[in-house]
């Protein structure tokens, strides 16, 4: 029978494993390591569709508002939202709103609010990191078509 910390320690290595290849990912087109071949409309895509939704999903809803579900007044569900998911939306917005315009906030707070549900019903981020990047890809589609 494997003891508890055996069991964590095994899913953390699991999850070292699966993520470590995204992260490489993200800092090669970060740092633009295959940006001299890129069109600059294939490295914008490729931000939208997958660095950002990775790294704001694990930072967001994988880190804090896990981290938020632990405490017990942060875990109780209102109207199918937690005060985590709630707290951690208003922090989503706060940081697009730093480096956008102000009107951002609305239009990036309830589609955060999605995705902290996603994510508790997941119990992960996997989904959320999809669904994440699936809206953006809209987003990136709308604002090339000038909208």
């Amino acid at each position: 029978m494997m003891r508890r910390a055996d069991t964590q320690n095994k899913g953390h290595r699991n999850l070292a494993v699966a993520v470590s290849p995204w992260i490489l990912l993200i800092f090669a087109v970060s740092f633009g390591l295959f940006s001299d071949g890129l069109p600059e409309a294939i490295r914008l895509f490729l931000g939208y569709a997958v660095v950002y939704p990775v790294l704001e999903e694990l930072t967001f809803r994988g880190w804090c508002q896990t981290l938020l579900l632990k405490k017990p007044l942060f875990a109780i569900r209102r109207l199918g939202i937690s005060p985590a998911n709630l707290f951690t939306s208003i922090l989503f917005a706060l940081a697009h709103w730093l480096v956008r315009e102000q009107s951002i906030i609305l239009l990036v707070f309830f589609p955060s609010l999605l995705l902290g549900w996603v994510r508790e019903k997941a119990g992960s981020v996997g989904y959320g990191i999809l669904l994440h990047g699936l809206m953006n890809i809209f987003y990136f589609n709308v604002s090339m078509a000038g909208f």
